[in-house]
């Protein structure tokens, strides 16, 4: 009897059930069930983008437009090559063909000519130049130049077209009286053998001009500080001056306006200055006519 109620007792015994499945995780609620490819999503990267799936993997989307856009891309960077370069040089002959328009006046300078002369020619000269507009591609600029070679200096002032040579020469008798001008041909500088130049930008800011109580320069003993040697250009012209012994040199000094809107802000400055100085936005302020650089190099 035993025996014949052991398998019914076995086989009363439930058997062990298999292991629930778990749960389907929720919807990511950042994504709000959005999947590349369905329901109206684009199967591409705007889809990505949209679903916000692309940037876990920024490296691989883009190694994917590249290998599917690649002829685009290079089209693009070849079109940008091309783009650039031809910028350059329709420039440069841009700036050839305005360069030889340009008018020589051959200067002799008066005997005596202080510094405060000088800087008050460089803004009556500013003065005969047109503005500069924001758009302005070669904006015009007066350039005096000096020429050494073994027979001397030679100082000259290059004039853009569209310049008055009568009202440039007037403004030259004005700032330095006694000066002697005439417009003649341009003296031939020789390009052959080495060269080398030297750009040379002013180290002051631009505002400086406007000061009126600036730090005076420092007074050495036995020398006055009204002498000849408080002007910075005359160790450049030595300089030009023994160069031309030995072979050339040349000196360029590029004068031209300030733009429109810096003008503007000036003269906001002149009638209200402590709220230009307060506001920190405001830029800084030009000089009133003029800005220049330096230009230097030997041959």
């Amino acid at each position: 009897m035993f025996r014949a109620l052991l398998p019914a007792f076995i086989l009363a015994v439930p058997q062990p059930s298999a292991s629930p499945t778990p749960p389907a995780p929720p919807p990511d609620p950042t994504t709000g069930g959005c999947t590349p490819g369905q329901g109206g999503v684009p199967d591409s990267i705007v889809g990505e983008v949209l679903c916000g799936t692309w940037a876990g993997d920024v490296t691989g989307a883009a190694w994917q437009l590249v290998r599917d856009r690649w002829p685009l891309l290079l089209g693009a960077v070849a079109a940008l090559i091309v783009l650039r370069v031809g910028w350059s040089r329709w420039r440069r002959v841009v700036w050839r063909t305005h360069a030889a328009q340009g008018r020589w006046l051959a200067i002799t300078p008066p005997v005596t000519a202080t510094p405060a002369a000088t800087v008050g020619l460089w803004r009556l000269l500013a003065t005969a130049l047109p503005a500069p507009r924001w758009w302005s591609l070669r904006p015009a600029r007066l350039v005096w130049e000096v020429a050494a070679d073994p027979g001397g200096l030679r100082a000259g002032l290059w004039l853009p077209p569209g310049v008055n040579p009568t009202a440039v020469l007037r403004l030259l008798q004005r700032g330095w009286p006694g000066v002697r001008a005439e417009q003649t041909r341009p003296p031939r500088v020789p390009t052959t053998g080495a060269v080398a130049a030297l750009a040379v930008w002013p180290t002051q800011p631009e505002w400086l001009p406007l000061v009126d109580a600036a730090a005076p320069p420092p007074v050495r003993r036995g020398v006055d500080a009204g002498a000849p040697q408080d002007d910075r250009l005359r160790a450049v012209y030595d300089g030009l001056a023994s160069a031309g012994r030995t072979g050339g040199g040349l000196l360029q000094v590029h004068i031209s306006r300030a733009p429109a809107h810096r003008l503007r802000v000036l003269r906001q400055a002149m009638t209200n200055p402590d709220r230009a100085r307060h506001r920190p936005e405001a830029p800084q302020p030009a000089p009133p006519a003029y800005s220049r650089r330096h230009c230097a190099s030997g041959l």
